[in-house]
């Protein structure tokens, strides 16, 4: 078998060529380029082939499986070494050193999810767990334990990237069910992974990967695999089998990978359908004629319909709401009622995206269309009305707790049964208005046929009216409670709440553990790209052999005085041989025109527009300790930042204000 060389071993025997340059320097650029490049040492030791297919015992990696059959909305398993998945048969077979392995030896005696001497279980990867209905149509995946001789051989090697295996069946086409049982357990799972991840997915459906591409985009930028259409056994070092749950329309950020929050995923949101607002207006008291906040009413083209629409309407702008009523659905019309031609469900969601974006608060009877919510603004103020038959729990469940989960206000207005369309079809003596308790216990399929099948709302105005105003109180600023005079302005400042002074946790860095809502340097990285609109989340990972189709850049910062690099000519050309794309520059020069003449917005803000998006295409940064290595934060994530630390013993100094 031919063994490659080393990168570090190529590396060093192409710096001959240079002399004069410093074998140090080489080393280091040589070490950053392992890290762009991302190969984990074992794999330079031995071929993809060999580590998943070679039948002899010593070279097959000792597996790691962590299991969760216990939680109530799904079971997922994490598998670490040589897994081979076959989707035509439905099975993932975990390779073992040796044969005979049992549970029990790759988990320990003492887990409770499996028998310690099984040597495979079953799995259906899917997030309705308790739901049998719906769980009876989910295909269930074997995982067996196996010697290399005994699991069939690869035809697909993924040798650095893992994977998640999921299904796409059961309520895919429900928009509801599209966030809560696939889009955000997808966005637990996977977030972490920085898009270096590959979605084996089950039941695959087309238009739901089209409708949702952005978002899918954004999670992976690896192909997705239709098991059922691919017949091949495609071979990681890791699998995750299943997706993690945890309630609904929300994530518990305790239980999740870097604790992610459902703040993250609606930031994750606006990133990828580049939505402009991260908070809902604030008005002042009495200023609502001069800024407006707007409020979307959610419609319905059937059931659970708002039967006195233009009233509710009325009342919301008399109350101070500008007012627009829609189903987020129906495609968007061109001039001479014309519908446009780019009809798709991703060109819908995009639509829709942004025009929820674009309001301060939103209105809707308990549905699907609520689901939306996720694109509201932080700080924005969602309604949900509650139609009849014991759905108050439900509904709170739904669509009460992620608005709070994600920043915003919650009121809910739970309607009596004279504003029921209900009260037409039954008398008020009738079990579905005294007692709903028995037709919830009888089967969900009559509580959906009556409760949410039978019944539109027609809303007393003069009872909902309070709610229409709390909400636009919640949309104010605080109340007045502090003065303050400034230097160079003798004005008095009212305000309803102040803090004085900053919180400030470490150089350069957050610690989330003290933050409001948990926010970390991370959130930071993505609010800079939100603001200065930069397309970059991850840098870039070459495969070995490719570096040169796909060449990592490499930013070296330049300084004008003090802490110069003496050899800089010399330092591109090593880092141009060992495999870079090399730029230099100090980021605060003004870009020129042609002839070289400046351009003419040479404000401080134009330059960070300039230095930002500069930083942000490039996957790699070389510095001299300085202030120059600040511009790491518009760096993409993966990224390899190299700081070179002059003479003085300051080592510490420069490994806490920059290395952290």
């Amino acid at each position: 078998m031919k063994v490659p060389l080393p990168l570090r071993s190529k590396s060093l025997k192409k710096s001959r060529g240079h002399p004069s340059c410093s074998l140090s320097l080489l080393l280091l650029i040589a070490g950053v380029q392992f890290l762009v490049i991302g190969k984990p040492f074992p794999s330079l030791l031995m071929d993809s082939r060999s580590f998943f297919n070679l039948a002899e015992e010593e070279f097959v990696p000792e597996p790691h499986v962590s299991c969760e059959f216990n939680d109530t909305r799904s079971d997922f398993c994490e598998l670490a070494g040589a897994i081979r998945v076959r989707g035509s048969t439905s099975e993932v077979f975990i390779v073992t050193p040796r044969r005979g392995t049992t549970a029990g030896d790759v988990v320990g005696a003492n887990a409770t999810w499996i028998a310690a001497d099984a040597t495979s279980w079953k799995m259906k990867p899917y997030t309705r767990k308790g739901e049998s209905r719906i769980m009876n149509g989910i295909t269930e995946f074997t995982l067996r334990l196996a010697s290399a001789s005994e699991a069939p051989a690869c035809d697909v090697m993924h040798e650095d990237v893992p994977a998640v295996l999921y299904s796409n069946g059961g309520y895919c086409g429900n928009y509801y069910h599209d966030f809560n049982d696939n889009i955000i357990p997808l966005f637990i799972t996977t977030r972490h992974l920085g898009r270096e991840v590959q979605l084996l997915v089950t039941y695959k459906q087309a238009w739901w990967f089209g409708k949702y591409g952005e978002i899918v985009d954004g999670l992976t930028r690896h192909e997705v695999v239709d098991l059922d259409a691919d017949a091949r056994v495609h071979c990681y070092r890791s699998v995750t089998v299943g997706l993690r749950s945890h309630k609904d329309l929300s994530i518990d950020p305790r239980r999740a990978p870097n604790n992610v929050s459902m703040v993250d995923f609606k930031r994750f949101l606006m990133w990828r359908y580049g939505l402009p607002r991260e908070h809902a207006i604030r008005t002042e008291e009495g200023d609502e004629e001069r800024r407006k906040p707007r409020l979307l009413v959610v419609t319905r083209p059937s059931r659970r319909r708002f039967m006195n629409l233009e009233e509710i309407m009325a009342a919301a702008e008399d109350v101070g709401f500008e007012v627009t009523a829609s189903d987020l659905m129906t495609p968007a019309k061109k001039q001479g009622d014309e519908t446009v031609k780019d009809d798709s469900g991703q060109a819908r969601m995009a639509e829709a995206s942004a025009t929820v974006n674009a309001f301060d608060a939103m209105l809707a009877v308990h549905g699907s269309g609520l689901t939306n919510l996720v694109f509201l603004p932080m700080n924005a103020v969602v309604m949900q009305v509650v139609p009849l038959g014991r759905m108050e729990g439900l509904a709170m469940d739904e669509y009460g707790v992620p608005p709070r989960d994600m920043n915003m206000r919650y009121l809910q207005y739970n309607i009596t049964a004279e504003e029921s369309t209900l009260s037409e079809l039954y008398p008020r003596s009738h079990p579905v208005f005294m007692d709903p308790g028995p037709i919830h216990k009888q089967s969900w399929s009559l509580v959906d046929e009556i409760y949410l099948g039978k019944q539109d709302v027609r809303l007393d105005i003069a009872r909902f009216r309070p709610v229409l105003e709390k909400a636009l109180k919640l949309l104010r600023a605080h109340p007045k409670s502090a003065t303050k005079t400034f230097d160079g302005d003798a004005r008095v400042h009212c305000y309803r709440r102040v803090t004085v002074g900053l919180k400030s946790h470490k150089d350069l860095s957050i610690d989330r553990r003290r933050s409001p809502n948990n926010v970390s340097m991370v959130d930071f990285k993505r609010f800079l790209m939100w603001r200065y609109s930069l397309p970059r989340e991850h840098a870039i990972r070459t495969e070995e052999d490719d570096e040169e189709r796909r060449r990592p850049r490499l930013l070296i910062i330049t300084r004008r005085s003090k802490r110069r690099f003496m050899n800089l000519e010399e330092i591109v050309a090593a880092a141009e041989e060992v495999g870079f794309e090399v730029t230099t520059s100090d980021l605060m020069t003004p870009p020129k025109k042609q002839e070289d003449e400046a351009v003419v917005d040479d404000s401080g803000q134009a330059r960070m527009a300039d230095a930002s998006a500069t930083v942000n295409a490039v996957n790699a940064m070389l510095a001299v300790h300085g202030s120059g290595l600040t511009n790491l934060v518009f760096l993409p994530m993966n990224a390899v930042v190299v700081q070179v630390v002059p003479l003085g013993g300051m080592e510490g100094l420069h490994y806490y204000t920059v290395g952290i």
